[in-house]
């Protein structure tokens, strides 16, 4: 019997915040499971937690080893985890066949970043995220990804366009695996429907363009009276929500979060993305897998996934006024039109976004780090 891969995956973010990252590691490790002996080490550094222990002992295999490890804060920019757990953090380090690290501009992380690099065979830093830092932020970024970049054994990345920016910075190898969606979570059939109302799904956050899509629903409301759009989400930006619901209570829902996927996502028309910055949106795949249509802004992830006209609709910029455009076409096309959308956006979902290509993509990456 072939001996299991012993893989570890290093975030420092709380497992809880559940966030982007924290469900692309839910997807990862379900996959890999079977095959794997995986060791989850988080940290407890979290701006919203999402997640309850509930929620994380239901969304993870009881088979791997989950491990929090405290982190000392220092005005709130500064952290350090607890000295008492570095000694178990490096000995997993040096018994893993891999080392997986969520890169994060935290300052949290070069001391697990660099006893990585120091003790592991194989470190491989997954970058999930976008280059758009505050200033202090990118001045951490350029001071110690090229050492980071340069020592690790290749860098993990969700689309095409990041590859190039981390060779740039000095990156040796870039491992392109884009993210996936469950086998266990796919419905059995296109659940979409033309008649159906909008919806966004994601956190409320000004990354996520909330502001944005308010100010184009404010436009068009009026003159479309039959838009409801339907948004499952927590964050800072949900009072901007909670404002726009009140001016049209017929038409705008506030859900807050939500897991249960068909929920949210069956007997939908059009799911709207109008993020500023989206490395990838796995809610795009997740819609589609509903035979779900796509609106989104023209950013990396989105780009990458869908095609304009024929699966979804990018819009051109990050403006109300584009977005508000992009939603009112939409909504002008025919029943014949959406559903031809709708049937290349269910069947792209099972193509190209499946977990058996996740799972083969990552066994060719270990095999690569070994040859």
């Amino acid at each position: 019997m072939k001996e299991k891969n012993k893989i570890v995956f290093y975030v420092a973010e709380s497992l809880y915040t559940g966030s982007g990252t924290q469900e692309w590691l839910e997807r990862a490790v379900h996959a890999l499971e079977k095959k794997s002996e995986i060791t989850i080490i988080h940290g407890t550094i979290s701006d919203h937690r999402r997640w309850t222990e509930r929620d994380v002992a239901d969304r993870f295999p009881s088979s791997i080893s989950i491990v929090e490890v405290p982190y000392f804060s220092f005005f709130g920019i500064v952290f350090f985890p607890h000295i008492l757990y570095w000694k178990s953090i490096i000995r997993s380090f040096r018994s893993a066949r891999l080392v997986y690290m969520r890169y994060s501009v935290r300052l949290a992380d070069p001391i697990a970043q660099f006893s990585a690099l120091l003790f592991s065979k194989n470190v491989i830093f997954g970058f999930h995220g976008y280059f758009q830092y505050p200033f202090w932020k990118r001045i951490y970024f350029w001071l110690t990804a090229p050492i980071i970049l340069y020592w690790a054994s290749g860098c993990h990345t969700i689309n095409t366009a990041t590859g190039p920016e981390l060779l740039s910075r000095g990156a040796r190898r870039i491992f392109l695996i884009p993210n996936f969606v469950l086998d266990s979570f796919l419905p059995k059939k296109n659940e979409a429907s033309y008649t159906g109302d909008l919806i966004f799904v994601g956190r409320n956050e000004y990354q996520k363009g909330v502001d944005l899509l308010a100010g184009a629903l404010k436009k068009i409301q009026p003159g479309h009276p039959k838009i409801k759009v339907n948004f499952f989400g927590t964050g800072k930006q949900r009072p901007i929500i909670a404002r726009l619901q009140k001016r049209f209570p017929n038409n705008i829902f506030d859900h807050g979060y939500e897991r249960d996927k068909r929920k949210i996502f069956s007997n939908r028309k059009f799911l709207l993305l109008t993020s500023r910055e989206e490395p990838f949106g796995l809610a795009v795949i997740e819609a589609m897998s509903y035979g779900v249509p796509v609106i989104a802004t023209k950013t990396k992830g989105p780009m990458d996934i869908l095609e304009n006209g024929k699966d979804g609709i990018l819009v051109a910029d990050t403006t109300q006024e584009s977005i508000a455009k992009a939603i009112e076409y939409a909504e002008g096309l025919s029943n014949s039109a959406w559903l031809e959308m709708s049937r290349h956006a269910y069947n792209k979902s099972r193509m190209r976004y499946t977990q058996r290509q996740f799972e083969e993509k990552f066994e060719q990456m270990l095999e690569s780090l070994q040859a």
